[in-house]
């Protein structure tokens, strides 16, 4: 067993960390029910969050937090478009698009073994706050209706005093030696990011800083580059982010490259979280890469 205050590190069952999540969840807010698919709900400022906890390859269990800011927008090139290149701007999680009926979704995931209090807390204050955020933005922009109403609610943290050079060289410091102990090919490029090689794939291992003062990891990999951006690519990365377990496709429409990103909160990273990021990441850009090439032109990463 873990502490009180984690789930445990032994490769718990789903029902364990389910369980978990109840306690740590019922402790940290008033509003927390179950609905009928078994996922946990929370309530908070007029907006709500959905927690499942469900088991991955290897005894992996994963918490998928999501919430849906806007049900039945005007779903079109320019919504598309608006959402696979904003995603930058999310602290961590992505935008995914569903239909029947078409719905934005904001997500991210936890590993579920080595959950604290803490960092559930975070994500779920995170992922609130993003989900008016957003409301409002696309709401306004490409009409729907709002899953939920209501003001921005405030962080029920304190911003933690990461701003400082120490703490982001230290969570640097932790970050590499998590990767020298877990992959056996791990360098440094130009702009400081761990380059992590698994086969055709390169993966980057980036530690800053939010805007919100947090340390913040981030995993990605650049898949494709030279696409033709249109309203069929954006809408095609939006629904794959659904079926990704961790992380998301986003659009960087400077270089027009596809990029694939998951970001994990620095202070509460641990080296199965950070291994299972990176496999992810270079599993989805090795399998969905070919496809983009195939559907919307332009080359392989790996071949440019």
């Amino acid at each position: 067993m873990g502490s009180p205050g984690s789930a445990r590190g032994d490769g718990g069952s789903v029902a364990f960390v389910r369980d978990t999540v109840d306690r740590f969840l019922r402790a940290s807010y008033d509003d927390v029910s179950v609905d009928a698919e078994g996922d946990h709900v929370v309530r908070r400022g007029g907006a709500s969050v959905w927690i499942r906890v469900m088991e991955l390859m290897d005894d992996k269990t994963a918490v998928f937090i999501w919430s849906v800011p806007v049900v039945e927008p005007r779903v079109d090139a320019e919504l598309t478009r608006y959402l696979a290149t904003e995603g930058d701007h999310l602290t961590f999680g992505s935008f995914e698009l569903h239909a029947s009926p078409d719905r934005v979704h904001i997500s991210h995931t936890l590993l579920g073994e080595f959950l604290s209090r803490e960092e559930l807390e975070v994500a779920v204050d995170e992922v609130l706050a993003m989900t008016v955020r957003y409301a409002r933005t696309i709401g306004d922009r490409f009409g729907g209706r709002r899953a939920e109403a209501g003001s921005v609610p405030e962080p029920r943290r304190s911003t933690p005093p990461a701003r400082e050079p120490e703490a982001l060289e230290r969570l640097r410091r932790k970050v590499e030696t998590y990767l020298k102990e877990s992959v056996s090919s791990v360098s440094a490029d130009d702009e400081g990011d761990f380059m992590v090689h698994g086969g055709p794939v390169v993966a980057w291992v980036r530690v800053h800083i939010s805007e919100q003062g947090r340390g913040l990891v981030r995993v990605f990999s650049v898949t494709n580059v030279g696409v033709r951006v249109d309203g069929e690519l954006t809408r095609y990365l939006l629904e794959t982010n659904a079926r990704l377990p961790f992380g998301g496709f986003r659009l960087d429409e400077h270089g027009l490259a596809v990029i694939i990103v998951h970001s994990l909160l620095g202070e509460y990273l641990n080296r199965n979280e950070l291994h299972a990021a990176i496999l992810t990441v270079t599993g989805a850009a090795g399998q969905f890469a070919p496809e983009i090439r195939a559907r919307f032109g332009g080359t392989l990463f790996t071949e440019s």
